[in-house]
């Protein structure tokens, strides 16, 4: 074993923290223990999370947008299928009257 001493053990003996002196570091961890204590409403948590409300809010436009898509295809579908039936049924020489 080596039993020469490492200057590595010297000098974290020697060593110190000394910490900056802050004047108001009470009042503003008691701030923040007092402002992290109260509910969070909707308007501080869209300012909060910019970013989080804007895709929320593009991905329901997309969504919404889609789905009004979809409805008013299959509401035009059948629109037509429904016009074409009277059409086809106002041909029909069964149904017809003579004047």
């Amino acid at each position: 074993m080596n039993t020469s001493p490492d200057p590595l053990d010297s000098l974290l003996a020697k060593w110190r923290v000394q910490p900056s002196s802050q004047h108001q570091f009470r009042a503003a961890v008691w701030q923040r223990i007092a402002v992290a204590g109260q509910p969070v409403n909707w308007a501080r948590f869209a300012r909060a999370h910019p970013a989080l409300v804007s895709g929320a809010l593009g991905a329901a436009l997309v969504v919404g947008a889609w789905t009004g898509r979809e409805q008013a295809r299959a509401h035009a579908a059948t629109e037509s299928s429904r016009l074409a039936a009277a059409y086809v049924q106002s041909l029909d020489a069964r149904t017809m009257t003579l004047p």
